[in-house]
Protein backbone atom coordinates (compact mmCIF):
# COMPACT_ATOMS: atom_id res chain seq x y z
CA UNK A 1 0.00 0.00 0.00
CA UNK A 2 1.23 3.52 -0.71
CA UNK A 3 -0.05 7.10 -0.48
CA UNK A 4 0.53 10.48 -2.15
CA UNK A 5 2.24 9.15 -5.27
CA UNK A 6 3.38 11.73 -7.84
CA UNK A 7 5.12 11.31 -11.17
CA UNK A 8 5.65 14.34 -13.43
CA UNK A 9 7.62 15.28 -16.53
CA UNK A 10 7.48 18.04 -19.14
CA UNK A 11 4.24 16.78 -20.69
CA UNK A 12 2.04 15.14 -18.05
CA UNK A 13 1.72 14.21 -14.40
CA UNK A 14 0.18 11.25 -12.56
CA UNK A 15 -1.12 11.62 -9.01
CA UNK A 16 -2.57 8.92 -6.77
CA UNK A 17 -3.97 9.69 -3.32
CA UNK A 18 -3.73 6.13 -2.08
CA UNK A 19 -3.52 2.65 -3.59
CA UNK A 20 -2.71 -0.94 -2.82
CA UNK A 21 -1.22 -3.77 -4.86
CA UNK A 22 -1.83 -7.46 -4.22
CA UNK A 23 0.38 -10.06 -5.91
CA UNK A 24 -0.92 -13.60 -5.36
CA UNK A 25 2.41 -15.40 -5.71
CA UNK A 26 1.00 -18.65 -4.32
CA UNK A 27 -1.24 -19.30 -7.31
CA UNK A 28 -0.10 -21.86 -9.85
CA UNK A 29 1.85 -20.61 -12.90
CA UNK A 30 1.22 -22.93 -15.88
CA UNK A 31 4.57 -22.21 -17.59
CA UNK A 32 6.70 -19.62 -19.31
CA UNK A 33 4.36 -19.32 -22.27
CA UNK A 34 1.14 -17.34 -22.02
CA UNK A 35 -1.96 -19.47 -21.48
CA UNK A 36 -4.65 -17.58 -23.37
CA UNK A 37 -7.47 -19.70 -21.93
CA UNK A 38 -6.54 -19.19 -18.27
CA UNK A 39 -8.60 -16.78 -16.15
CA UNK A 40 -6.27 -16.87 -13.15
CA UNK A 41 -5.33 -13.47 -11.74
CA UNK A 42 -2.18 -12.89 -9.65
CA UNK A 43 -2.02 -9.09 -9.79
CA UNK A 44 -4.70 -6.78 -8.39
CA UNK A 45 -4.32 -2.98 -8.50
CA UNK A 46 -6.71 -0.70 -6.61
CA UNK A 47 -6.31 3.08 -7.01
CA UNK A 48 -8.13 5.93 -5.32
CA UNK A 49 -7.87 9.60 -6.27
CA UNK A 50 -6.12 9.00 -9.59
CA UNK A 51 -5.48 12.11 -11.69
CA UNK A 52 -3.71 12.13 -15.05
CA UNK A 53 -3.00 15.69 -16.18
CA UNK A 54 -1.79 16.21 -19.76
CA UNK A 55 -0.53 19.78 -20.14
CA UNK A 56 2.14 19.95 -22.84
CA UNK A 57 3.88 18.34 -25.84
CA UNK A 58 7.42 19.65 -25.54
CA UNK A 59 9.01 17.32 -28.09
CA UNK A 60 6.50 18.33 -30.76
CA UNK A 61 7.25 22.02 -30.21
CA UNK A 62 10.99 21.31 -30.28
CA UNK A 63 10.55 19.63 -33.67
CA UNK A 64 8.69 22.66 -35.03
CA UNK A 65 11.27 25.06 -33.54
CA UNK A 66 14.10 23.11 -35.17
CA UNK A 67 12.24 23.10 -38.49
CA UNK A 68 11.98 26.91 -38.45
CA UNK A 69 15.48 27.38 -36.95
CA UNK A 70 14.19 28.75 -33.67
CA UNK A 71 15.90 26.28 -31.31
CA UNK A 72 17.22 29.13 -29.17
CA UNK A 73 13.84 29.56 -27.48
CA UNK A 74 14.48 26.26 -25.65
CA UNK A 75 18.00 27.26 -24.57
CA UNK A 76 20.32 24.36 -23.73
CA UNK A 77 17.44 21.88 -23.78
CA UNK A 78 16.71 22.16 -27.51
CA UNK A 79 17.72 18.63 -28.49
CA UNK A 80 14.93 16.61 -30.10
CA UNK A 81 14.66 13.04 -28.89
CA UNK A 82 14.75 10.56 -31.73
CA UNK A 83 11.87 8.13 -31.87
CA UNK A 84 12.87 4.54 -31.35
CA UNK A 85 12.27 2.28 -34.35
CA UNK A 86 9.31 -0.05 -34.15
CA UNK A 87 11.56 -3.12 -34.08
CA UNK A 88 13.43 -1.94 -30.96
CA UNK A 89 10.83 -3.40 -28.58
CA UNK A 90 11.85 -5.96 -26.00
CA UNK A 91 11.94 -9.61 -27.18
CA UNK A 92 8.57 -11.31 -27.16
CA UNK A 93 9.86 -14.11 -24.90
CA UNK A 94 10.50 -11.56 -22.14
CA UNK A 95 6.93 -10.27 -22.22
CA UNK A 96 5.57 -13.81 -22.49
CA UNK A 97 7.19 -14.65 -19.14
CA UNK A 98 5.81 -11.46 -17.56
CA UNK A 99 2.24 -12.11 -18.75
CA UNK A 100 2.47 -15.78 -17.81
CA UNK A 101 3.45 -14.73 -14.28
CA UNK A 102 0.77 -12.06 -13.65
CA UNK A 103 -2.07 -13.66 -15.63
CA UNK A 104 -5.23 -11.56 -15.72
CA UNK A 105 -4.69 -8.09 -14.20
CA UNK A 106 -7.53 -6.69 -12.11
CA UNK A 107 -7.58 -2.89 -12.10
CA UNK A 108 -9.98 -0.91 -9.89
CA UNK A 109 -10.19 2.89 -9.80
CA UNK A 110 -12.55 4.17 -7.11
CA UNK A 111 -12.29 7.77 -8.24
CA UNK A 112 -10.26 9.22 -11.07
CA UNK A 113 -10.09 11.90 -13.69
CA UNK A 114 -8.14 12.86 -16.79
CA UNK A 115 -7.39 16.57 -17.29
CA UNK A 116 -6.27 17.98 -20.66
CA UNK A 117 -5.20 21.61 -20.67
CA UNK A 118 -2.98 24.21 -19.00
CA UNK A 119 -3.01 27.86 -17.90
CA UNK A 120 -2.36 29.01 -21.47
CA UNK A 121 -5.87 27.83 -22.43
CA UNK A 122 -9.09 29.32 -21.03
CA UNK A 123 -10.87 25.99 -20.56
CA UNK A 124 -9.65 22.45 -19.93
CA UNK A 125 -11.29 19.13 -20.75
CA UNK A 126 -11.93 17.05 -17.63
CA UNK A 127 -13.07 13.41 -17.80
CA UNK A 128 -14.08 11.95 -14.43
CA UNK A 129 -15.39 8.57 -13.29
CA UNK A 130 -16.06 6.53 -10.17
CA UNK A 131 -16.12 2.87 -9.14
CA UNK A 132 -14.33 1.51 -12.20
CA UNK A 133 -13.71 -2.24 -12.30
CA UNK A 134 -11.75 -3.76 -15.16
CA UNK A 135 -9.74 -6.79 -16.24
CA UNK A 136 -6.70 -6.73 -18.52
CA UNK A 137 -5.70 -9.95 -20.25
CA UNK A 138 -4.11 -11.44 -23.34
CA UNK A 139 -6.11 -13.42 -25.87
CA UNK A 140 -5.09 -15.35 -28.94
CA UNK A 141 -4.65 -13.29 -32.13
CA UNK A 142 -5.26 -14.42 -35.70
CA UNK A 143 -2.27 -12.74 -37.36
CA UNK A 144 -0.18 -11.21 -34.54
CA UNK A 145 1.55 -12.24 -31.32
CA UNK A 146 -1.44 -11.73 -29.04
CA UNK A 147 -4.56 -9.63 -28.53
CA UNK A 148 -4.57 -7.21 -25.59
CA UNK A 149 -8.09 -7.10 -24.16
CA UNK A 150 -9.51 -4.72 -21.54
CA UNK A 151 -13.06 -5.13 -20.25
CA UNK A 152 -14.76 -3.19 -17.51
CA UNK A 153 -17.37 -0.72 -16.36
CA UNK A 154 -17.45 2.65 -14.62
CA UNK A 155 -20.07 4.77 -12.88
CA UNK A 156 -20.80 8.51 -12.89
CA UNK A 157 -18.86 9.18 -16.08
CA UNK A 158 -18.59 12.84 -17.09
CA UNK A 159 -16.68 14.87 -19.67
CA UNK A 160 -16.72 18.64 -19.05
CA UNK A 161 -15.09 21.80 -20.31
CA UNK A 162 -14.12 23.63 -17.11
CA UNK A 163 -12.53 27.06 -16.73
CA UNK A 164 -8.84 26.96 -15.84
CA UNK A 165 -8.37 28.83 -12.53
CA UNK A 166 -4.93 30.24 -13.50
CA UNK A 167 -5.79 31.52 -16.98
CA UNK A 168 -4.95 35.23 -17.36
CA UNK A 169 -5.18 35.74 -21.11
CA UNK A 170 -7.86 37.24 -23.31
CA UNK A 171 -11.28 36.51 -21.77
CA UNK A 172 -13.60 34.21 -23.70
CA UNK A 173 -17.35 33.95 -23.72
CA UNK A 174 -18.88 31.91 -20.94
CA UNK A 175 -20.45 28.58 -21.91
CA UNK A 176 -24.09 28.78 -23.05
CA UNK A 177 -25.62 27.20 -19.98
CA UNK A 178 -27.75 28.56 -17.18
CA UNK A 179 -26.41 26.15 -14.54
CA UNK A 180 -22.98 24.97 -13.37
CA UNK A 181 -19.54 26.44 -13.99
CA UNK A 182 -18.71 24.70 -17.27
CA UNK A 183 -20.09 22.80 -20.24
CA UNK A 184 -20.96 19.11 -19.74
CA UNK A 185 -20.27 17.33 -23.03
CA UNK A 186 -21.12 13.85 -21.74
CA UNK A 187 -22.88 12.45 -18.68
CA UNK A 188 -23.71 8.82 -18.00
CA UNK A 189 -24.58 6.92 -14.84
CA UNK A 190 -23.02 3.66 -16.10
CA UNK A 191 -20.54 2.85 -18.87
CA UNK A 192 -19.42 -0.55 -20.13
CA UNK A 193 -16.19 -0.45 -22.14
CA UNK A 194 -14.12 -2.93 -24.16
CA UNK A 195 -10.71 -2.29 -25.69
CA UNK A 196 -8.92 -4.68 -28.05
CA UNK A 197 -5.50 -4.12 -29.60
CA UNK A 198 -3.20 -6.57 -31.34
CA UNK A 199 0.34 -6.84 -29.99
CA UNK A 200 2.04 -6.57 -33.35
CA UNK A 201 3.97 -9.38 -34.94
CA UNK A 202 6.05 -9.48 -38.11
CA UNK A 203 5.10 -9.37 -41.79
CA UNK A 204 5.17 -12.87 -43.32
CA UNK A 205 4.26 -11.85 -46.88
CA UNK A 206 5.96 -9.50 -49.34
CA UNK A 207 4.25 -6.40 -47.88
CA UNK A 208 1.58 -5.67 -45.28
CA UNK A 209 -1.85 -5.08 -46.80
CA UNK A 210 -4.17 -2.23 -45.84
CA UNK A 211 -7.31 -4.22 -46.68
CA UNK A 212 -6.77 -7.83 -45.55
CA UNK A 213 -5.74 -9.09 -42.09
CA UNK A 214 -5.51 -5.66 -40.54
CA UNK A 215 -4.23 -5.63 -36.96
CA UNK A 216 -7.18 -5.47 -34.57
CA UNK A 217 -7.51 -2.11 -32.84
CA UNK A 218 -10.94 -1.15 -31.58
CA UNK A 219 -12.69 0.43 -28.62
CA UNK A 220 -16.32 -0.28 -27.74
CA UNK A 221 -18.31 2.02 -25.46
CA UNK A 222 -21.78 1.05 -24.22
CA UNK A 223 -23.62 3.80 -22.36
CA UNK A 224 -26.35 2.72 -20.00
CA UNK A 225 -29.04 4.76 -18.20
CA UNK A 226 -29.13 8.53 -17.63
CA UNK A 227 -26.92 9.34 -20.62
CA UNK A 228 -26.88 12.92 -21.93
CA UNK A 229 -24.71 14.09 -24.84
CA UNK A 230 -24.39 17.86 -25.30
CA UNK A 231 -22.52 19.91 -27.87
CA UNK A 232 -22.63 23.19 -29.72
CA UNK A 233 -20.57 25.98 -31.29
CA UNK A 234 -19.00 27.01 -27.96
CA UNK A 235 -17.83 23.44 -27.23
CA UNK A 236 -16.52 23.04 -30.80
CA UNK A 237 -14.50 26.25 -30.48
CA UNK A 238 -12.77 25.11 -27.30
CA UNK A 239 -12.22 21.61 -28.69
CA UNK A 240 -10.40 23.27 -31.60
CA UNK A 241 -8.29 25.35 -29.18
CA UNK A 242 -7.21 22.20 -27.32
CA UNK A 243 -6.51 20.31 -30.54
CA UNK A 244 -4.44 23.13 -32.04
CA UNK A 245 -2.33 23.39 -28.89
CA UNK A 246 -1.58 19.69 -28.47
CA UNK A 247 -1.35 18.91 -32.20
CA UNK A 248 0.21 22.05 -33.73
CA UNK A 249 0.71 22.10 -37.49
CA UNK A 250 4.22 22.39 -38.94
CA UNK A 251 2.74 23.59 -42.28
CA UNK A 252 4.66 20.93 -44.20
CA UNK A 253 3.44 18.44 -46.78
CA UNK A 254 2.90 15.14 -44.98
CA UNK A 255 4.79 12.18 -46.41
CA UNK A 256 2.76 9.02 -47.02
CA UNK A 257 3.47 6.13 -44.65
CA UNK A 258 5.44 3.21 -46.02
CA UNK A 259 3.95 -0.21 -45.37
CA UNK A 260 6.40 -2.67 -43.77
CA UNK A 261 7.82 -5.47 -45.89
CA UNK A 262 8.62 -9.09 -45.06
CA UNK A 263 10.50 -9.46 -41.78
CA UNK A 264 9.51 -6.03 -40.43
CA UNK A 265 7.10 -5.44 -37.59
CA UNK A 266 3.52 -4.76 -38.67
CA UNK A 267 1.85 -1.38 -38.06
CA UNK A 268 -1.69 -0.43 -37.09
CA UNK A 269 -3.79 0.62 -40.07
CA UNK A 270 -7.12 1.75 -38.62
CA UNK A 271 -8.78 2.39 -35.28
CA UNK A 272 -12.47 1.52 -34.97
CA UNK A 273 -14.68 3.18 -32.36
CA UNK A 274 -18.14 1.77 -31.68
CA UNK A 275 -20.57 3.55 -29.36
CA UNK A 276 -23.85 1.90 -28.35
CA UNK A 277 -26.68 3.57 -26.45
CA UNK A 278 -28.35 0.89 -24.33
CA UNK A 279 -31.11 3.09 -22.88
CA UNK A 280 -33.03 6.20 -23.88
CA UNK A 281 -30.47 8.96 -24.49
CA UNK A 282 -30.71 12.74 -24.72
CA UNK A 283 -28.71 14.57 -27.40
CA UNK A 284 -28.71 18.36 -26.99
CA UNK A 285 -27.23 21.24 -29.01
CA UNK A 286 -26.76 24.52 -27.12
CA UNK A 287 -25.97 27.90 -28.69
CA UNK A 288 -26.56 31.61 -28.23
CA UNK A 289 -28.60 34.02 -30.37
CA UNK A 290 -27.37 37.32 -29.03
CA UNK A 291 -28.05 37.10 -25.29
CA UNK A 292 -30.74 34.46 -25.72
CA UNK A 293 -29.96 30.82 -24.88
CA UNK A 294 -31.25 28.48 -27.60
CA UNK A 295 -31.18 24.72 -27.91
CA UNK A 296 -32.23 21.66 -29.88
CA UNK A 297 -33.29 18.78 -27.62
CA UNK A 298 -33.40 15.27 -29.05
CA UNK A 299 -34.16 11.87 -27.61
CA UNK A 300 -33.34 8.50 -29.17
CA UNK A 301 -34.30 5.02 -28.05
CA UNK A 302 -32.16 1.98 -27.07
CA UNK A 303 -30.19 0.40 -29.90
CA UNK A 304 -28.86 3.66 -31.35
CA UNK A 305 -25.22 3.52 -32.43
CA UNK A 306 -22.32 5.79 -33.39
CA UNK A 307 -19.44 4.16 -35.31
CA UNK A 308 -16.17 5.76 -36.39
CA UNK A 309 -13.33 4.33 -38.50
CA UNK A 310 -10.14 6.39 -38.29
CA UNK A 311 -7.24 5.66 -40.62
CA UNK A 312 -3.97 5.61 -38.66
CA UNK A 313 -1.76 5.98 -41.72
CA UNK A 314 -1.36 8.68 -44.37
CA UNK A 315 -1.96 7.43 -47.90
CA UNK A 316 -0.97 9.02 -51.20
CA UNK A 317 -4.25 10.95 -51.33
CA UNK A 318 -4.02 12.03 -47.69
CA UNK A 319 -5.79 11.16 -44.45
CA UNK A 320 -9.45 10.26 -43.99
CA UNK A 321 -11.95 8.96 -41.50
CA UNK A 322 -15.61 7.99 -41.63
CA UNK A 323 -18.63 8.22 -39.36
CA UNK A 324 -21.87 6.26 -39.26
CA UNK A 325 -24.64 7.24 -36.86
CA UNK A 326 -27.99 5.52 -36.50
CA UNK A 327 -30.52 6.98 -34.05
CA UNK A 328 -33.73 5.04 -33.46
CA UNK A 329 -37.14 6.68 -32.97
CA UNK A 330 -35.67 10.15 -32.84
CA UNK A 331 -37.74 13.01 -31.42
CA UNK A 332 -36.35 16.55 -31.67
CA UNK A 333 -37.72 19.79 -30.28
CA UNK A 334 -36.42 23.35 -30.33
CA UNK A 335 -36.42 26.11 -27.73
CA UNK A 336 -38.73 28.23 -29.90
CA UNK A 337 -42.29 28.93 -28.73
CA UNK A 338 -43.48 26.27 -31.20
CA UNK A 339 -41.34 23.38 -29.95
CA UNK A 340 -42.02 20.53 -32.41
CA UNK A 341 -39.25 20.01 -34.95
CA UNK A 342 -38.63 16.44 -36.18
CA UNK A 343 -39.69 12.85 -35.62
CA UNK A 344 -38.23 9.84 -37.43
CA UNK A 345 -38.24 6.09 -36.92
CA UNK A 346 -34.57 5.97 -37.93
CA UNK A 347 -32.20 8.87 -38.48
CA UNK A 348 -28.87 7.83 -40.01
CA UNK A 349 -25.82 9.87 -40.94
CA UNK A 350 -22.99 8.54 -43.11
CA UNK A 351 -20.06 10.93 -43.33
CA UNK A 352 -16.65 10.79 -45.01
CA UNK A 353 -13.93 13.33 -44.20
CA UNK A 354 -10.87 13.61 -46.44
CA UNK A 355 -7.80 15.75 -45.70
CA UNK A 356 -5.05 16.10 -48.36
CA UNK A 357 -1.35 15.82 -47.50
CA UNK A 358 -0.82 19.54 -48.20
CA UNK A 359 -1.80 21.42 -45.03
CA UNK A 360 -3.93 24.11 -46.74
CA UNK A 361 -5.26 22.10 -49.69
CA UNK A 362 -9.00 21.79 -50.18
CA UNK A 363 -10.71 19.32 -47.89
CA UNK A 364 -13.80 17.32 -48.76
CA UNK A 365 -16.62 16.44 -46.38
CA UNK A 366 -19.45 14.20 -47.62
CA UNK A 367 -22.68 13.75 -45.65
CA UNK A 368 -25.59 11.46 -46.41
CA UNK A 369 -28.70 11.74 -44.22
CA UNK A 370 -31.14 8.83 -44.34
CA UNK A 371 -34.55 9.01 -42.67
CA UNK A 372 -37.45 6.59 -42.51
CA UNK A 373 -41.04 7.41 -41.52
CA UNK A 374 -40.13 11.03 -41.02
CA UNK A 375 -42.35 13.92 -40.00
CA UNK A 376 -41.12 17.48 -39.52
CA UNK A 377 -42.83 20.70 -38.48
CA UNK A 378 -41.74 24.00 -40.03
CA UNK A 379 -42.44 27.59 -39.10
CA UNK A 380 -40.79 30.68 -40.56
CA UNK A 381 -38.65 31.26 -37.47
CA UNK A 382 -36.93 27.90 -38.06
CA UNK A 383 -35.08 29.50 -41.00
CA UNK A 384 -33.59 32.18 -38.76
CA UNK A 385 -33.02 29.61 -36.02
CA UNK A 386 -30.93 27.30 -38.25
CA UNK A 387 -29.08 30.24 -39.85
CA UNK A 388 -28.02 31.58 -36.45
CA UNK A 389 -26.90 28.09 -35.39
CA UNK A 390 -24.72 27.70 -38.50
CA UNK A 391 -23.27 31.20 -38.07
CA UNK A 392 -22.34 30.35 -34.49
CA UNK A 393 -20.52 27.21 -35.68
CA UNK A 394 -18.69 29.11 -38.43
CA UNK A 395 -17.72 31.94 -36.08
CA UNK A 396 -16.93 35.56 -36.88
CA UNK A 397 -13.12 35.54 -36.63
CA UNK A 398 -11.17 37.04 -39.53
CA UNK A 399 -9.39 34.41 -41.63
CA UNK A 400 -5.78 34.75 -42.74
CA UNK A 401 -3.53 32.82 -45.12
CA UNK A 402 -2.03 30.74 -42.30
CA UNK A 403 -5.30 29.41 -40.89
CA UNK A 404 -7.58 29.56 -43.94
CA UNK A 405 -8.32 26.09 -45.36
CA UNK A 406 -10.90 25.71 -48.17
CA UNK A 407 -13.32 22.81 -47.99
CA UNK A 408 -16.28 21.46 -49.91
CA UNK A 409 -19.34 20.03 -48.17
CA UNK A 410 -21.62 17.67 -50.09
CA UNK A 411 -24.99 16.84 -48.50
CA UNK A 412 -27.37 14.15 -49.69
CA UNK A 413 -30.81 13.41 -48.23
CA UNK A 414 -32.55 10.06 -48.61
CA UNK A 415 -36.07 9.73 -47.17
CA UNK A 416 -37.80 6.35 -47.47
CA UNK A 417 -41.06 4.67 -46.47
CA UNK A 418 -43.00 7.86 -45.72
CA UNK A 419 -42.30 11.56 -45.40
CA UNK A 420 -44.53 14.31 -44.05
CA UNK A 421 -43.88 18.05 -43.73
CA UNK A 422 -46.28 20.25 -41.78
CA UNK A 423 -46.06 24.00 -42.45
CA UNK A 424 -47.68 26.00 -39.68
CA UNK A 425 -49.53 28.90 -41.37
CA UNK A 426 -51.90 31.44 -39.91
CA UNK A 427 -53.58 32.27 -43.23
CA UNK A 428 -55.41 28.94 -43.60
CA UNK A 429 -58.51 28.16 -41.57
CA UNK A 430 -56.94 24.96 -40.26
CA UNK A 431 -53.75 26.76 -39.35
CA UNK A 432 -51.50 24.27 -41.14
CA UNK A 433 -50.55 22.87 -44.53
CA UNK A 434 -49.47 19.23 -45.01
CA UNK A 435 -47.22 17.62 -47.60
CA UNK A 436 -47.01 13.84 -47.57
CA UNK A 437 -45.15 11.37 -49.74
CA UNK A 438 -44.38 7.66 -49.81
CA UNK A 439 -47.19 5.30 -48.92
CA UNK A 440 -49.39 8.14 -47.66
CA UNK A 441 -51.72 10.04 -49.96
CA UNK A 442 -51.01 13.79 -50.35
CA UNK A 443 -53.14 16.20 -48.40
Amino acid sequence: MFKDFLFANDDYSIRINDAWIIFSYWRYVPGRKVCFKSNASRLHLSLNGLQIHVYNRVQRYKEIAKLFRMEQIFGDDAEVKKQLPTDSAAPSAYWDRIWSLVGVIKLDIWSGRIVVGNRMLPYMLVVSLENMNSKVRLRESVADRALLSVEGQAESVRADFLKHPDYEGTPYKDPPRTMGDGFAVLQSALLHFFYHQDILGYVTVDQQSITSQRPVWESIWRFDHNTVISYGPWAEHHRALLYNFFFPSDYQTVMPDELPIRGKRRIHIMHDVRISLLKETAVDIWFMRGDQLESVHSRCQPGSTIDMSIWWITKEDGFSWSLHTSLLRLESTSSLPYRKLLEAETFSVDAEFHYPRVFNAKQKWDFKFSLTKCCCWLVWDHQRFVTDLLNEFLGDTTSDLVTFIPYTVAIDFDVTDSFEVIFMLNLLPSGSFHIRSGNSSPK
